[in-house]
């Protein structure tokens, strides 16, 4: 096992409080593996943890043999702790050097300023990719002498499958932690929506969101509540899930409520935010073309 690999794995494994050494088992004393199974036994008396099924494997990374076991063979969803090792085999795979890039190719032939064809944006993975970014891109391409543009579309085409992962709950997928997984993910395919109350209890209230261009995605099902009420402002998928609806209530007079909701259209989110950018620098947008790969003789 590659060492980057060997250290998540060992990680992974010890989420119940224990010691792990990754280069050799020969150090793991008799002392630090009663150490793990303490930590193990004092996860099972903890009150909270009441009904919770605890699985501990600690392997030795030269070899894999396992050094110590709770219930190690137990089937368990592992949840975030899988991150790390997907992290280690990313690092492993492509390197500390490796990074991703989102293109803007053309295809069509640039006349007195105008693209006479479809300009692509073109995901590849980024997963921090921002507005900001958009708009330094939208820059670029109006210092280049673009002035038009006749259709805008947006390729993902990097990656293929589900946009969500196996086991995924139907309640979370509303949520800015379980977002669609998409080649081209502007700011995480997830974005805050501010919920403030109206003027009287039981009126609708008000619904903000983060970008400008966010809101469309998003409706506004919430609604003002007594005066001390409990605020229960959340976001949930529609009956059909097209669409993320914000609600529940705020109090009369309370604070504001944000919460982070999920894009589910990323692509048009996406085309939206890089038109109202080109737009802002002075690049005029005839229309969208939705989603589609680029050519392969498409320019970059």
């Amino acid at each position: 096992m590659p060492r980057a690999l060997a250290v998540a794995a060992c990680a992974v494994t010890m989420f119940a409080g224990g010691w792990c050494h990754v280069a050799s088992a020969a150090p793991l004393m008799p002392a630090r593996l009663a150490a793990v199974d303490d930590a193990v036994r004092q996860a099972q008396s903890d009150p909270a943890l009441v009904g919770a099924h605890i699985g501990v494997a600690v392997l030795d990374p030269s070899g894999g043999t396992l050094l110590y076991g709770h219930d190690a063979d137990g089937a368990y969803i592992p949840a975030s702790t899988l991150k790390l090792l997907t992290a280690a085999t990313g690092l492993s795979v492509l390197g500390s050097g490796f990074r991703p890039r989102t293109l803007l190719q053309a295809a069509g032939a640039i006349h007195n300023g105008v693209l006479d064809g479809t300009l692509y944006l073109v995901g590849g993975g980024d997963p921090l990719l921002a507005e900001s970014d958009l708009a330094t891109a939208a820059a670029a391409l109006r210092v280049a002498g673009v002035t038009e543009i006749r259709s805008l579309a947006v390729d993902q085409s990097a990656f293929s499958g589900s946009p969500y992962g196996d086991g995924w709950s139907w309640e979370d997928l509303a949520a800015y932690y379980a977002p669609p997984i998409t080649a081209l993910a502007l700011e995480e395919n997830a974005l805050d929506v501010d919920v403030m109350p109206g003027a009287s209890a039981g009126a609708p209230a008000t619904v903000r969101v983060e970008e400008a261009y966010g809101a469309p995605f998003f409706q506004d099902d919430a609604t003002t509540g007594p005066s001390g009420s409990p605020p229960t402002a959340d976001c949930h998928l529609a009956p059909d899930a097209s669409s993320v609806r914000v609600s529940g209530s705020v109090p009369l007079g309370g604070a504001t409520v944000r919460q982070g909701c999920a894009v589910l259209d990323p692509s048009a989110f996406a085309a939206a935010a890089l038109a109202g950018a080109l737009q802002a620098h002075g690049v005029r947008v005839d229309a969208l073309a939705g989603v589609e790969p680029a050519p392969r003789d498409a320019r970059t």
